[in-house]
């Protein structure tokens, strides 16, 4: 705890910067729950010739006339929300780059410093390239570890909650029936032989360290979900952190990991 507390002591002198991220995390959150519906409203009202919800029914008053002009005010918001999505994801990227290099440097000079108070007899049996390693390039574990690990942690939570919130209003049963398998749930290519969860145990012990899975970051509850699998199974897979769910997806599709959690 007392280094946790020392890595998070590194971002106090940027709290604006870091509200700025968890803001854009949420925002992101609820974006990513909104960009299904526009589709969904087109195929199972417009399209359909049924009323839109009523909720949603202002979308009728929109300058056009019938239901081409709703579809089209439908597909404009797909487009918006894809565009804003993409928008608050540059903007993380920009704000985790900034933030997360001015911690890195503000923990390299905290190790320079106490190098520096170090004995002569001290950085004699130091090696100078284990130092220089230490100073250039294992302070970005501050980065990786606050930036790459809690906040894509607090993105899943905050994703998670908002399509709870949102199922719960539709299907009680199913949200609860959602909670309990999510975290669990798994899927794997029609080519790569495996049927049941046996199946990937199996195939992981006869190629440990080889099994690639992949999932929506680093953090999530996949993620979690598949680590404690390999300790109770007792096997070793190789886990790839993808940005979002979509990835993973498309990265199983590919080829490019065995199992999707």
């Amino acid at each position: 705890m007392a280094r946790w507390r020392m890595l998070l002591g590194l971002a106090r002198p940027r709290p604006g910067a870091l509200l700025g991220i968890l803001v854009l995390v949420l925002v992101a959150a609820g974006v990513e729950v909104l960009r299904p519906w526009p589709m969904k409203w087109i195929v199972d009202h417009a399209l359909a010739g049924q009323p839109l919800p009523e909720g949603v029914r202002w979308l009728e008053r929109l300058p056009g006339d019938g239901a081409a002009s709703v579809i089209a005010w439908l597909a404009f918001a797909t487009v918006v929300l894809l565009a804003a999505s993409q928008a608050l994801g540059l903007a993380q990227n920009a704000l985790h780059a900034a933030v997360g290099g001015r911690m890195a440097f503000a923990l390299g000079a905290a190790l320079f410093a106490h190098v520096q108070r170090l004995s002569l007899a001290t950085h004699g049996r130091l090696r100078t390239g284990d130092l220089v390693r230490r100073l250039t390039t294992d302070v970005w574990c501050v980065r990786d570890l606050l930036l790459g690990g809690l906040l894509p942690l607090a993105s899943a939570v905050a994703t998670l909650v908002f399509m709870l919130g949102v199922m719960w209003r539709l299907d009680h049963t199913l949200s609860l029936v959602a909670i309990a398998v999510a975290p669990v749930m798994m899927m794997v290519s029609k080519t790569s032989g495996m049927k049941t969860l046996n199946d990937v145990i199996e195939s992981a012990k006869s190629k440990p360290g080889q099994l690639k899975f992949g999932s929506s970051g680093a953090g999530t509850l996949p993620h979690i979900a598949i680590l404690a699998l390999n300790k109770a199974a007792g096997i070793d897979t190789k886990h790839i952190p993808y940005k979002g769910s979509a990835n993973a997806m498309k990265a199983l599709l590919g080829g490019e990991v065995d199992v999707f959690s």
